[in-house]
């Protein structure tokens, strides 16, 4: 029989299991599925056996109900001070998707700039080497039309022929050079950003969990009832 994610505290569960690991392929989200099987067969006595999937499918369903702000179904059982927890998972949540989202774009166009970057090398190599060939038949043209007089002009005719193609593939070489080299140096300030842009984000994500266990902590003291069994307090333990 599917979990039928009973209360808020279970959707509570699952979102600070997805805030905590950031889930971005099935593997990882069986896992978030496999401990929250555990801890709800624990808190509840009965067997729970959680896939991934379902976990992904219950994330979704929660979110769609918070950005439509759908209050009262995303609410159901559970205090105001859990619904307001619950929202804030979901925020995080939302947050750090979309940063993930602009990533994957942000790489998409880095690999597309790149890959134009390449093409347009090559362009100007292909140029390079056609205006050397275009004028190495316009030189032969000439010397069909000069025939006569070939065999006198020989020598000065192959010392101009040799200066005019080593000129063109100099100047392909040196197109060629200043490419790559802007390349590798935007290369280098690329990887230097990243770098800066990946520490300010990991600094702040550190931030953001120790809050969200500080968080956690006193809504859930709070969320306790006077009196309660010894069983009831282990499986509360359990959840946090």
């Amino acid at each position: 029989m599917p979990f039928r994610w009973p209360t808020v505290i279970t959707d509570m569960a699952l979102c600070r299991e997805v805030v905590a690991k950031r889930p971005q392929n099935p593997k990882a989200w069986d896992e978030i599925g496999e401990i929250l099987g555990h801890i709800f067969t624990q808190s509840t006595g009965k067997a729970v056996s959680l896939s991934g999937r379902a976990c992904r499918e219950r994330l979704d369903g929660l979110q769609a109900k918070f950005k439509r702000e759908d209050r009262k179904s995303l609410k159901r059982s559970g205090s105001e001070e859990a619904y307001d927890l619950l929202a804030q998972l979901l925020t995080d949540i939302c947050s750090y998707q979309r940063d993930v989202n602009e990533s994957k774009a942000a790489d998409q166009k880095k690999k597309e700039k790149e890959k134009d970057n390449v093409r347009k090398g090559l362009d100007m190599r292909e140029a390079a080497m056609q205006s050397s060939r275009d004028k190495r038949q316009r030189q032969d043209l000439d010397s069909d039309s000069e025939l006569d007089t070939e065999e006198d002009n020989e020598p000065e005719a192959k010392k101009s022929k040799a200066a005019v193609e080593g000129k063109g593939e100099r100047v392909g070489r040196n197109n060629m050079l200043e490419f790559l080299q802007a390349k590798e140096e935007n290369k280098h300030e690329r990887q230097v950003k990243k770098q800066s842009l990946q520490t300010e984000r990991l600094q702040l994500e550190k931030r953001k969990l120790e809050l969200e266990e500080k968080k956690w902590e006193f809504m859930m003291a709070r969320l306790q009832k006077p009196k309660v069994d010894e069983h009831h307090l282990r499986t509360q333990m359990i959840l946090i």
